[in-house]
């Protein structure tokens, strides 16, 4: 694929995953936890097999797009099945920090897979996640679940949200946060591989920097909470002044590559603070 499409595969995915948040918010109110799971994982695993055939870049493209709205069917489900499962349970904060810390460790755990498929086959990237999603949609089947309630939801008391003050001065910062986050894990592969001239396999361990750091981050934010006396928008002018600090160099000399990748790493830190 030339970097327009990847370019291009990037932009669809982030489309339709911000896309699907939004509708499947009000889907999700309407159906069990369990089933949005499976219907989400079924899809993701369908779209990762079939994009391991290695089809044509626009087809390629339009299942990332399906493989992108599918997932965000899995958050807001996930974090509604463990919010009422641990409702009443002493356990209920241990269950969410595990909760926020699976996307950190899956994505230390998606890179050293891939790192080790790579020597397989590109096919393999896709089709062997692919595989081991339809196994997790096996044990989603197996999953007792609670007698959760169904919610009806208002969507026009959403767009009522929307003309707050408030909520419009976080939309800035917010948008900015997933454009600045989401395209540095899209492109810090390629930044790698072409500015530097390394290989796919040393690429991975660079990039691999950066979901650890994001794992720590989402560790540690309690603890950063707390040092801001539980204030969160002083914090969260901290963590993007840590951004700009990590990132600035980028723009003022050809940095080394381990110091590029340590700088890229505690920018992610930063973005989980």
């Amino acid at each position: 694929m030339t970097l327009m499409e990847i370019g291009l595969m990037g932009s669809i995915f982030f489309v339709f995953y911000s896309a699907g948040r939004f509708i499947n918010g009000y889907i999700g109110d309407a159906i069990s936890p369990k089933k949005s799971l499976f219907a989400g994982l079924t899809l993701v695993a369908v779209t990762n097999i079939c994009i391991g055939f290695l089809p044509s870049a626009s087809v390629i493209i339009c299942l990332w797009g399906i493989n992108a709205a599918a997932q965000s069917m899995l958050w807001g489900a996930s974090l509604r099945l463990v919010s009422e499962s641990y409702k009443d349970s002493p356990h209920s904060r241990l269950a969410a920090v595990v909760l926020s810390t699976s996307i950190g460790s899956g994505s230390l755990l998606a890179i050293v897979i891939s790192s080790l498929l790579a020597k397989v086959g590109l096919w393999s990237l896709f089709a062997v996640p692919g595989l081991i999603v339809a196994g997790i949609c096996i044990l989603v089947l197996l999953l007792q679940e609670k007698n959760i309630g169904i919610h009806q939801n208002d969507m026009r008391q959403t767009f009522q949200l929307l003309k707050k003050k408030e909520i419009l001065y976080m939309l800035f910062p917010a948008f900015a946060h997933g454009m600045i986050k989401e395209n540095l894990l899209l492109w810090a592969p390629t930044l790698f591989l072409g500015m530097y001239e390394i290989d796919l396999e040393n690429a991975a361990l660079f990039v691999f920097m950066m979901p650890v750091t994001v794992l720590l981050g989402r560790v540690s934010y309690p603890v950063a909470e707390r040092m801001c006396s539980g204030d969160e928008k002083r914090l969260s002018i901290i963590a993007f002044g840590f951004c700009i600090f990590f990132i600035a160099p980028f723009f003022l000399a050809n940095l080394p590559v381990v110091l590029a990748a340590i700088l890229l790493a505690l920018r992610c830190r930063g973005f989980q603070s």
